[in-house]
């Protein structure tokens, strides 16, 4: 009985200890997209609930754009920054990544 009790409830330990983990890097990604996007250039403010773009300048540095990466390449000044990814402000403030 005691062993058939404690293999059971270390299943049930090990699996939530599992989703925590998973949990926790969730948020790690998280607050690493929205610290990235918080630290990039931009000069208005952005809506939540609207989608922003985020590039890479020549210099290595980060730039948000509310232009899409096709209409980037219109001019041809810009052609050196490059899409990173697309993101999301979320009404808690924080930066959602999406496809």
């Amino acid at each position: 009985f005691k062993k058939n009790g404690l293999d059971k409830v270390t299943k049930v330990f090990d699996r939530r200890y599992q989703e925590i983990v998973e949990q926790a890097e969730t948020l790690q990604k998280s607050f690493m997209i929205t610290q990235e996007v918080y630290e990039s250039k931009y000069k208005f403010e952005p809506l939540i609930g609207e989608i922003y773009h985020l590039y890479e300048d020549s210099d290595g540095g980060r730039t948000l754009s509310l232009i899409e990466p096709p209409q980037w390449k219109i001019n041809p000044i810009e052609w050196n920054k490059k899409h990173i990814y697309s993101v999301v402000l979320n009404s808690d403030m924080t930066w959602t990544k999406i496809d």
